[in-house]
Parts: structure tokens; sequence; C-alpha cells
């Protein structure tokens, strides 16, 4: 999947398959979430797989390619600093799922991917028709 996905940055398949992946995963989550057996909960593993890994080849490809190659390492260390900071969240949702839940705090795991994803699409909608000088490289 790695290898179709890397060949559409450059065309204006990028950010709705970006997009896509997104919601790909938010629906995982909350497949996992209702999973009443063990089998659907590895075969929900199925698309949170291929969404997250997705979204994180699409937006790092994304960043690297709109960004000026003089601030690469600059670029590429803040993404990966933020991949890094999700760690941060684990007692979080740790606490979440003691307190209400762990199939209650997947649902709400998808959900949050579902609405940052639509805030990320909203966000491109109305950036990609702005002249590139009032936004830079985005869309």
């Amino acid at each position: 999947m790695s290898f179709p996905l890397a060949s559409i940055i450059n065309t204006p398949w990028a950010w709705p398959a970006l997009l896509t992946m997104g919601f790909v995963m938010a629906v995982g989550f909350i497949i996992l979430s209702m999973a009443p057996s063990y089998g659907l909960m590895i075969a929900s593993g199925v698309p949170l797989g291929i969404g997250r890994s997705g979204f994180m080849l699409l937006s790092n490809a994304l960043l690297m390619a709109n960004s000026n190659p003089a601030y690469y390492g600059r670029v590429m260390s803040l993404a990966m600093m933020g991949f890094g900071s999700r760690a941060l969240l684990a007692p979080i949702w740790g606490l979440l799922a003691d307190e209400f839940g762990v199939q209650e705090t997947l649902a709400v795991v998808g959900v949050v991917a579902a609405v940052i994803t639509t805030v990320i699409g909203v966000t491109w909608l109305k950036v990609r028709t702005m002249a590139p000088s009032a936004h830079g490289a985005l869309g």
C-alpha cells in the first residue's frame, strides 16, 4: 500500500487520500470499540493499520514535499517531536479507560480522530482556493 500512496504525493489526490486514511483509521477505532469477539477485534486491526500507516506516510510526505530543502532537518525534527509526544497522552487514555471502560475510550479515540480529520479537511478546502502567497505551498 505504501508505494501507491507515495506515488500520488504530487497529484491532486494526495490530500483527499490523506483525509480518507484519517477516516479509515477512525472507523477502525470505532469497530474495535464495538468488537464483541476476539475475531472481530483482530479484524478491526486491518482498517486501523491501513488508516494509521497511510495517514502517517501521506502527512510526512506532504510535509516534506511542501518544505524548503534548506529546512528539511528542522521540519522533520518538529514532525518527529509531534509524533513522539503521542506517548504523553497514554496516561490520559489509560485513566479514561480505567474510569469509563476500554471500549468506551476506544470509541472516543475514534470520534476524536474523525473530528480532527474533519477539521483538517475543512481547513484544506478553505486554504486550497487561496492564492499561494497567502498560505505557502499547502494545496
